[in-house]
């Protein structure tokens, strides 16, 4: 068991301005996001890590989920999944991963 991955194609009239993001998918639901912080940096952008995980709602924030942001940054989107691969269990450990869609 791990995690696996859907990349997204550019599409549009200003596909060309668009980031690369690629889903995380646990169980073939979306748990997360690999997605590229800036793509206009002089030799490509960082990309980042970003999961959905449950919360307890509360007076400010009547929703149960929200996004965690991973604070390593990663040269490439293989980089990244390499780095999901091997850190699978402590992922699966530490945080309560939310599915956002089938």
């Amino acid at each position: 068991m791990g995690f696996t991955y859907k990349k997204h194609k550019k599409v549009g009239r200003f596909r060309s301005f668009e980031m690369d993001y690629t889903d995380i998918k646990l169980n073939k639901k979306i748990v997360g996001s690999i997605s590229e912080i800036s793509h206009f940096l002089a030799n490509g952008g960082l990309f980042r890590i970003m999961f959905v995980v449950e919360r307890v709602p509360d007076d400010k924030n009547k929703l149960d989920w929200e996004w965690v942001t991973l604070k390593k940054k990663f040269e490439t989107e293989n980089e990244a999944r390499g780095f999901l691969g091997i850190m699978f269990p402590e992922i699966i450990k530490k945080y309560k991963l939310r599915a956002l869609s089938e």
